[in-house]
């Protein structure tokens, strides 16, 4: 079975996920500020899932770069080293 079709039979799975954690989420008021609205919500949602897809077919050059950029953006910096 090929990655492609792998990958759409666990997108609706995926929405499900993700909702079932923000529902979580927003019914714990100490979380549930970090949000703020319904949009703000599934604009994560999304970005998340394509992330988590995306993550599924990446090479390890691929996700070692991934990680270096999150923590230099984490850190504050501009650019990425090797």
């Amino acid at each position: 079975m090929s990655m492609i079709r792998v990958l759409k039979m666990i997108e609706k799975d995926l929405d499900a996920i993700f909702n079932t954690f923000y529902s979580q989420m927003l019914s714990n008021k100490d979380f549930a500020i970090f949000f703020k609205d319904q949009q703000h919500i599934e604009t994560l949602i999304a970005k998340q899932k394509q992330y988590f897809m995306n993550s599924l077919t990446m090479t390890e050059p691929q996700v070692k770069m991934l990680r270096a950029t999150y923590i230099s953006k984490r850190n504050g910096r501009n650019r990425v080293t090797s």
